[in-house]
């Protein structure tokens, strides 16, 4: 009886005269981007249904509306400006030969900063620049990249994305651009080489402290292109570029900028130190009503729970222990962060968590969890992070527009609406006094106190780093008196300390008192100033 392969029906066709149904398009799932054989290369716009994509317009018009909000009334800190006032004043080859190792950051950020900020144009540049970079960020993240819906929602309004990295004007915002244009343009990473090396280059040169992230992300570059013998002259010219693009970065300024912070801090209680960066970067504050060391716990638990999930795929948990661990190191050993730094954990996991997307069906994977999909659970986890930091990241938009962030404007705003501001101006202690001088026009200069020099910004070398906390506000009315004897009338104390010394006190008089100095109580206190004059 001979057998007869049945033939596949023919699909049905529309009766004249009839429109063919047309589905809407839905969102392909995050893990559908690797298939088993070869890889999807697609980089274009994610597939969505119109409703989405409407929504999520209509919450980055909203994003951005809070973020200028949050610019318009923010007051720079000292940090802000400090790379600002810097490249000012420097040629290019003393800001790369010398200034850079000094400040302990890569390059890229003084790329953007230099021509801008020769140019003329006002402080508020810094955080325009910084908000234009998170915006292209944010785009990728809602429209490029596959992550889930309900993620993309709530990650938007996060602290770190609505406030510290967009309003306030610092590099970290590179941080955050790179690792989505890494994970954006991942599937094609063996399809163009060199434009994926670029990217992971670009990536070192954001942050010092995104290093071991870039070495992990090269590291399974190299891995791969052994595995899946890819060993060609594009792969070996990108393999060679992210080489030298980011190993340059050890003798130029990790090795010397690891041994400044060394040489001046110690750390005692590192398990301390690591609940507290792993509670700064996942759930930041939390909420009031809940005591600070229950959300401290809850962010131990999102982060090991998502250690947990992400164990299965051996290759990204490589480059989360190397990456991320290598981080949350430098944060509990080697440097005591802030918020901003801290929640570059919560950047990285974001991260690894769309890497993971690409391994569901690695042959490295290990068999476990198979009963429930993994990547679903790691998004929800996510998910309800970002829904504790959307809480505290309206909240602060809303606080900066409230209070002081830092006193330095004010202080040089009284300077200049008094004419004082190119007087004899003695800042002391230089690093807080250094945030008014940001404000002032670019050919002011102080003398600061500490280190008995003229400068028109902060050098961050050893003589600054060994007299930064060395000095009372006594200090500085002594040295002004015996550096400017004859001009006394003349000088201006730009002071973060008051004088205390009863007979400084019966010639130096105070003109301005601002921050806690004044009963207010700025984001960053330690930038309160008075400001004395010579009243003989």
């Amino acid at each position: 009886m001979s057998k007869h392969k049945k033939r596949p029906q023919a699909e049905a066709k529309p009766a004249s005269g009839m429109a063919t149904p047309v589905s809407n398009p839905q969102p392909e799932p995050l893990e559908s981007v690797t298939r088993s054989g070869e890889e999807e290369t697609d980089i274009g716009p994610v597939p969505m249904p119109g409703w989405q994509r409407r929504i999520l317009w209509i919450l980055f018009a909203f994003w951005a509306v809070l973020v200028a909000v949050g610019i318009t009334y923010h007051e720079q800190w000292r940090d802000e400006g400090s790379d600002w006032t810097t490249v000012r004043h420097v040629n290019i080859r003393e800001l790369f030969g010398t200034m850079i190792p000094q400040i302990g950051h890569p390059p890229m950020w003084y790329f953007l900063m230099y021509p801008l900020g020769n140019m003329g144009l006002p402080l508020v540049t810094v955080n325009i620049v910084s908000a234009s970079v998170m915006a292209l960020a944010i785009y990728f993240m809602l429209f490029r990249i596959r992550f889930p819906f309900y993620v993309k929602l709530l990650l938007v309004l996060s602290m770190f994305f609505v406030y510290e990295y967009p309003v306030v004007g610092r590099n970290y915002c590179l941080v955050v651009l790179f690792l989505m244009l890494t994970l954006w343009y991942y599937p094609k990473r063996f399809k163009s080489p060199l434009i994926y090396a670029l990217i992971v280059v670009g990536l070192y040169n954001t942050h010092s402290m995104v290093f071991p992230m870039a070495f992990a992300m090269m590291l399974l570059f190299f891995w791969e292109m052994v595995e899946r013998k890819q060993m060609h002259k594009k792969t070996l010219g990108a393999a060679l570029m992210m080489l030298v693009g980011g190993g340059y970065l050890i003798p130029y300024m990790a090795i010397p900028g690891m041994k400044a912070v060394s040489d001046k801090l110690h750390i005692t209680d590192h398990f301390g130190q690591f609940k507290t960066a792993i509670g700064n970067g996942l759930t930041i504050g939390g909420f009031e009503s809940i005591p600070l060391d229950t959300m401290r716990l809850l962010a131990m638990l999102i982060f090991f729970a998502f250690v947990l999930l992400i164990l299965p795929r051996l290759k990204v948990f490589a480059v989360f222990l190397c990456g991320t661990g290598g981080l949350i190191y430098l944060l509990t050993y080697k440097y005591i962060g802030q918020h901003r730094h801290d929640g570059l954990i919560m950047v990285e996991m974001l991260f690894v968590f769309g890497l993971a997307a690409f391994y569901k069906k690695d042959r490295m994977n290990l068999p476990l969890f198979r009963n429930f999909d993994t990547q679903r659970v790691l998004s929800i986890l996510l998910a309800f992070m970002f829904f504790i930091q959307s809480y505290q990241g309206i909240g602060t938009v809303r606080y900066e527009v409230d209070s002081t962030y830092s006193d330095g404007k004010a202080a040089a705003q009284f300077l200049m609406d008094n004419n004082l501001e190119h007087k004899i101006l003695v800042g002391h202690q230089s690093w807080a006094a250094s945030a008014v001088l940001q404000f002032l026009p670019a050919d002011c200069k102080m003398y600061w106190a500490d280190t008995r020099r003229w400068g028109y910004f902060i050098q961050f070398d050893s003589l600054y780093l060994a007299n930064q906390y060395r000095f009372d506000g006594d200090y500085a009315a002594m040295v002004a008196e015996q550096q400017f004897p004859d001009s006394l009338k003349n000088v201006v104390l730009v002071m973060s300390l008051p004088i205390e010394d009863p007979k400084l006190a019966q010639h130096w008089k105070p003109v301005y008192a601002g921050g806690i100095y004044a009963g207010d109580k700025p984001v960053k206190t330690q930038e309160s100033f008075i400001i004395y004059t010579y009243q003989p």
